[in-house]
């Protein structure tokens, strides 16, 4: 199964999931926030300039929650590996990108079982080949996601964003744009 149908198919289960859930009656309130939000799992990436389609890869962020709407997310991810073989060459070429990236997130939380987020992360990327070189850009990644909480403290997270790199390759200001696609674990840590 390629990556983009696979994260199409856990959006499609995790939105049915919510819609159940949502059924449910809800104890808790709005004030029992969570201090952190850790999530991890697999990332596909998919090179909008190169049309280049990346190995799956992973991701790891880390939400601290200032108030119930608005956050700080640190951000690390690495996609997996491209390799190529070019036969008439001898050459084997990889391919890889990935990014640390900082910024703020907004929340909007339906009750205990979703929280729907959108964010605007910066920081430090990389992108490039054994061929060219591997190279660090500023890197700019505007997304949108949700979290799906089946379990008190458990949920699946969702998400998506354009990521732009600017000031990668040989080339001073070369630049490269990517569309990154998440699903994963989240884990809600402490209470505000």
């Amino acid at each position: 199964m390629r990556p983009i149908r696979f994260v199409i198919a856990m959006a499609c289960v995790l939105g049915f999931a919510a819609c159940a859930g949502a059924q449910d009656d809800v104890a808790e309130s709005r004030a029992e926030v969570a201090k952190l939000q850790i999530a991890g799992g697999f990332s596909s990436v998919h090179d909008l300039a190169t049309q280049m389609a990346i190995p799956p890869g992973w991701f790891v962020t880390v939400d601290k929650n200032i108030n119930e709407s608005f956050g700080l997310t640190y951000d690390l991810s690495a996609s997996g590996t491209l390799t190529r073989r070019l036969e008439y060459v001898g050459i084997e070429s990889h391919w890889a990108t990935g990014a640390l990236l900082l910024g703020p997130t907004f929340f909007h939380r339906y009750e205990r079982r979703a929280v729907v987020f959108g964010r605007v992360l910066g920081g430090i990327g990389e992108a490039g080949s054994s061929e060219d070189g591997y190279a660090a850009a500023l890197a700019i990644a505007p997304g949108a996601g949700v979290d799906l909480y089946f379990a008190r403290r458990l949920g699946l997270r969702v998400t998506g964003e354009w990521r732009s790199l600017h000031g990668i390759g040989v080339a001073a200001g070369a630049r490269a744009s990517q569309v990154w696609l998440r699903a994963g674990v989240v884990v809600a840590l402490g209470t505000r």
